[in-house]
């Protein structure tokens, strides 16, 4: 724990409320729905860093990466399950048994954005606000990433670190054009939102942070601008309706203010963040 850091839980708490407060239909959040992109880049941040340290103390296991995995998940996903069928069975319409019986399948096998891309479903729509488990595509793409990058860490990393740092950003480079290209398109809203290959750049964004040592040191300016970038795009949103660029922004300010603020501790800004509220929300939220 001597490296943990509440700035980046109080990221994350605050990436959970903007999104609640999204769902609330809160006047001036109708760009809440960006706290799934920032949570992105903390994941895939975080996971990396949790893995290079391990790897380079020797002591990386995927056994045990994926069981930490599971005990993190699972058993809070499955009481939300058991809680759901309950509330189903006693209170609901027959009409919802439906919608809940197929996402109770493919919920638990993180495999919940592809059912919302085969229903042609649209996060936007008021529909979707009635989808008993819709929230857990996000979970989805994040376990899918979580699956895979430990695989091909092990697989790259024993050749070259080099050449594995090259792969991760062909990959997010490849993702970024998916995601511009479906984006621009009405005909591709389903895919561009909930297909994996079109969101990971948000995460790998994350992951190519943390290996890399960076020098913000004395640059006090830089997590002031970061942060800014985040909650301008997340209320302009209300205003001139622009989630490709906006959504952008927010993933490079997530990123470069968790690296510039690591070495500036003594901000407010970094203050705000250690609000013990707001750290609450980022530690009991995935």
């Amino acid at each position: 724990m001597k490296n943990y850091r509440a700035e980046i839980d109080g990221l994350r708490g605050i990436s959970v409320i903007l999104v609640i407060l999204f769902h609330a239909k809160v006047p001036f959040f109708s760009g809440g729905f960006f706290g799934v992109d920032i949570f992105f880049v903390i994941s895939g941040y975080l996971i990396s860093s949790i893995i290079i340290n391990l790897y380079e103390q020797g002591k990386f296991s995927l056994v045990k990466f994926y069981e930490r995995r599971i005990r993190r998940i699972i058993p809070a996903l499955y009481v939300v399950l058991f809680f759901l069928l309950l509330y189903n069975y006693l209170l609901q319409a027959p009409y919802f048994s439906k919608d809940l019986s197929q996402s109770i399948f493919f919920t638990p096998i993180f495999l919940q954005n592809f059912l919302n891309i085969y229903e042609g479903a649209n996060y936007f729509n008021l529909a979707y606000d009635l989808k008993s488990l819709g929230h857990t595509w996000s979970l989805s793409i994040e376990e899918q990433f979580y699956f895979l990058y430990p695989l091909i860490f092990i697989f790259l990393l024993k050749s070259s670190k080099k050449n594995f740092y090259k792969t991760l950003i062909i990959l997010f480079l490849m993702s970024l054009f998916l995601y511009f290209y479906l984006g621009v398109s009405d005909k591709y809203v389903g895919f561009h939102f909930f297909l994996t290959p079109s969101r990971i750049w948000e995460i790998l964004f994350g992951c190519i942070l943390a290996f890399q040592k960076w020098n913000f040191k004395n640059k006090s300016y830089l997590p002031k601008i970061c942060l800014f970038l985040i909650f301008f795009s997340v209320l302009a949103q209300n205003f001139i309706s622009q989630p490709l660029f906006f959504r952008f922004l927010i993933v490079m300010g997530t990123g470069f203010l968790i690296v510039s603020s690591f070495e500036n501790q003594n901000l407010f800004i970094n203050k705000i963040l250690k609000n013990n509220i707001i750290v609450f929300f980022g530690l009991i939220s995935y």
